[in-house]
């Protein structure tokens, strides 16, 4: 499994990405929109984990792009944002879930294998 953490918090990038690395997980991170774009344009993910507060740009941005070209893959959102609004919001642009900070290190594993196997299952992983 494949997963592309955009992040730019590095020292929760990195340990999201060891976290993940123990349960088998190959990780990749970006810290910024324009990182994220760069792996997409050249790798397939089997979800991407994805903050919303970006240095460069909004995480809604890249999902709403990603979604208009067609990339499928599933997404997680990670932020600090907890209204409603802004899960519905994220959700109704094709993020399959929704994680807010802080959060615990086994929730986060538990609902990127869930959004995996349910794209799996569904045949709907990436492009």
């Amino acid at each position: 499994m494949r997963v592309l953490i955009v992040e730019d918090t590095t020292d929760l990038a990195e340990a999201m990405a060891a976290r993940l690395a123990s349960a088998g997980m190959a990780c990749d991170l970006a810290g910024n929109v324009a990182g994220a774009q760069d792996f997409l344009a050249v790798q397939g993910y089997d979800v991407v984990v994805l903050d919303i507060n970006l240095p460069d740009g909004s995480g809604i941005d890249l999902l709403r792009d990603m979604r208009s070209h067609g990339n499928r893959v599933p997404v997680l959102m990670l932020t600090a944002l907890f209204s409603v609004d802004d899960r519905v919001s994220a959700l109704d642009l094709g993020a399959d879930d929704y994680l807010v900070k802080p959060f615990d290190p086994d929730e986060m594993e538990l609902q990127i294998k869930k959004i995996i196997s349910s794209s799996i299952s569904s045949g709907s992983k990436g492009l």
